[in-house]
């Protein structure tokens, strides 16, 4: 009978079944099967890998890395463009280097770079402003493109050529309108800044004498008196001429006003030695005085010496003086009157009637105030 043998055919085929219907399950199963949560850790983290027994750096890939306030250091370039963004601090302990074309910018707020200013203790020495571009050393609110601001007397900007050539140390320009440029140009202003005013104590001036010759230009020193600035000294560009009160000099030293030095000496070149100097001194008295001189011949005993046409209206009627030489003999001459309405009169009662004789004028000038001739000395 083979009832046994039928039963343990069934068992194998129920049993086969099981198994088939166990793996479908199974691998039905595997691409749902969900990863496993993300892991906190506390303290470091160390990412290596082993290669015939030597331990050497890994490789960790990432789309992204955040801290755990999801604000100070994250890596998310396909989201942002950015290879890294620093909302907080960091520390680099070797070099940055940029690429060509690439920028250093603040996301917010200006870019500060600091000095090490004491023990553990951090200043800053330069301030790039985020709304306006503007530059500030020794300040944090640079209220132009570039403001040097220092509280010591250490001295604020220093260059220094150490080859051969000239150094431009600074270059101030300005583009001016073709029709309207006269007595306009870039000007440097010295200010010495107090809590209520911050007006310019000085200024110089470079510009355009007149709109018509672009090639003459002058260079200008103001200085502030009550009136506000006013120009002192200015030289012409083309000549080169000096000028002191006046901003039309005629000559290579042209002042109006008093000039007071110990003595006033001028040189020229020697008339007889080649390659030498002739060095001469003015004569000095206690007043403004002008002189006049001349040669004259009596006529009949008697003479008029007639002066030049302004001699009235430039000097003093008190003060005048006549000197008389003889010339070729002598006779007893003398002015006979003052010397008044431009002209004198010279009489010998005696001796030759016809006379020669040298004469010289002197006299105060009447369009300046007299000479102060003692003050007190500072």
């Amino acid at each position: 009978m083979s009832f046994p043998r039928k039963r343990e055919s069934i068992f194998v085929l129920l049993t086969g079944l099981f198994l088939v219907l166990l793996l479908g399950v199974f691998i039905g199963s595997i691409g749902s099967i969900a990863p496993p949560p993300a892991q906190a850790t506390v303290g470091d983290v160390t990412v290596d890998q082993s290669v015939g027994g030597s331990s050497t750096l890994g490789v960790v890939t990432a789309q992204k890395l955040v801290d755990s306030a999801n604000s100070s250091y994250f890596l998310d370039p396909a989201a942002t463009g950015n290879a890294l963004v620093t909302a907080g601090d960091a520390t680099v302990s070797g070099n940055i280097a940029l690429g060509n074309t690439k920028t250093i910018r603040s996301a917010f707020g200006p870019l500060s770079l600091q000095y090490k200013s004491g023990l553990d203790t951090w200043a800053t020495g330069l301030t790039l402003q985020d709304t306006t571009g503007n530059v500030g050393i020794g300040t944090t609110s640079p209220g132009s493109h570039l403001a040097v601001q220092s509280s010591g007397t250490e001295r604020q900007i220093f260059a220094e050529n150490t080859g051969s050539g000239n150094l431009e140390v600074l270059k101030v320009s300005q583009i001016l309108p073709n029709t309207t440029w006269k007595d306009m140009g870039p000007y440097i202003s010295f200010v010495g800044q107090t809590s209520s005013n911050a007006e310019a104590n000085a200024q110089i001036l470079s510009a355009w004498t007149n709109n018509a010759d672009s090639t003459d230009a002058y260079l200008a020193f103001y200085t502030r008196s009550n009136s506000g600035l006013t120009e002192k000294m200015r030289i012409k560009g083309q000549g080169g001429n000096v000028g002191i009160g006046t901003t039309s000099p005629s000559t290579a030293l042209q002042v109006v006003g008093t000039i007071t030095g110990t003595t006033k000496n001028f040189e020229i070149d020697h008339p007889t030695k080649p390659g030498m100097k002739l060095i001469h001194s003015t004569v000095e008295g206690p007043e403004v005085a002008v002189f006049y001189r001349g040669e004259a011949r009596l006529t009949n005993g008697k003479a008029v010496v007639i002066l030049p046409d302004y001699f009235e209206a430039l000097t003093r009627k008190e003060g005048r003086t006549v000197q008389l030489t003889a010339k070729n003999g002598w006779s007893p001459l003398y002015v006979d009157g003052e010397v008044t309405g431009g002209r004198f009169t010279v009489k010998a009662d005696s001796g030759n009637a016809s006379q020669q004789f040298f004469w010289e004028v002197k006299a105060v000038r009447a369009d300046v105030e007299p000479l102060v001739v003692e003050k007190k000395g500072k």
